[in-house]
């Protein structure tokens, strides 16, 4: 029998491999643009939502933003969390978008809460992985 706290735990690592995967696997042509972004990111989650957070992502020109919904997409869509997984669906941005713009306030609001804690891990990982010298 698995404890909460077991749970907890299993699900942490599970986040920061995932976050430790995707910022390992970044572009240098987009990763410091990425790293700059991310370290506010949490804050605006909080502040504006995960809705309109991915949405601002989503639009930015160039690919660090793009990615960094891609991430956040794959991570809360996906079947690693399970939080709004549905078998076979896909996980793109534009899926994720469609289901927080319908979810219940309760799955909103645990979803924003992952998101905030696996923002947290990207950005340890980013500045731990960032080339010496780099913001």
């Amino acid at each position: 029998m698995m404890l909460a706290s077991d749970r907890k735990r299993d699900l942490g690592l599970r986040r920061a491999t995932f976050a430790f995967r995707k910022v390992n696997a970044w572009s240098p042509s987009w990763a410091g643009e990425a790293r700059a972004l991310v370290q506010g990111l949490p804050v605006q989650v909080r502040s504006q939502g995960l809705l309109v957070t991915v949405g601002v992502l989503a639009g930015r020109s160039g690919s660090a933003g793009t990615e960094l919904a891609t991430l956040v997409a794959e991570w809360v869509l996906g079947e690693d969390l399970g939080l709004l997984h549905a078998p076979g669906a896909s996980v793109t941005v534009e899926d994720l978008l469609k289901v927080l713009s319908v979810v219940s306030r309760a799955e909103h609001v645990a979803a924003q809460r992952e998101t905030i804690l696996l923002l947290d891990q990207v950005k340890v990982f980013a500045k731990a992985l960032a080339p010496r010298g780099a913001a």
